[in-house]
């Protein structure tokens, strides 16, 4: 064996081991991660528990014209991942 051929397969062995360092820290552990299904609870926003026993939501029992404070609470409990946008959204505008 020449000096050459020797060091062309010691190169050929490193390429070969980035590849698999490269497969056992990168792309392992992504198509793992794609694999899995995510958690819904974790993704949708929820009130304190604090808030939603203790305490009512402070909404006048009229407003006039439009839904009355017992169907705003129903929707407000039927869709918190709205709900929460709406209430950031009106904070927001408030500053």
């Amino acid at each position: 064996m020449s000096q050459d051929s020797i060091i062309l397969m010691i190169k050929g062995l490193f390429v070969l081991m980035a590849l698999g360092a490269l497969y056992l820290v990168a792309l392992r552990p992504l198509v793992r991660l794609l694999r899995e299904k995510p958690d819904i609870e974790l993704l949708t926003p929820t009130l304190p528990d604090r808030l939603v026993e203790e305490e009512e939501l402070q909404i006048p029992e009229k407003l006039g014209t439009g839904p009355n404070r017992q169907q705003m609470l129903e929707a407000a409990k039927a869709d918190p991942r709205n709900t929460a946008m709406m209430v950031s959204r009106w904070l927001k505008e408030k500053k």
